[in-house]
């Protein structure tokens, strides 16, 4: 299963949705530990480790930050 997640970054905070998981929102302090809390949460949410994550990146925001 593919589970879209769109990335966002206010200055001082990261930020992850996904429409794929109702109300799910994951926070954090840098990106690195945003990805690992996306993929904790994926898998709580579906009870699954069988899903591939897809970044979407906020237009703002440079990939390599």
């Amino acid at each position: 299963m593919k589970i879209q997640v769109l990335i966002e970054n206010d200055g001082n905070s990261w930020q992850a949705t996904s429409k794929d998981l109702t109300n799910w929102v994951a926070w954090s302090d840098s990106l690195t530990n945003l990805r690992q809390l996306i993929v904790e949460g994926v898998e709580y949410c579906l009870e699954s480790t069988d899903f591939t994550i897809e970044e979407q990146f906020d237009s703002s925001i440079q990939v390599g930050q």
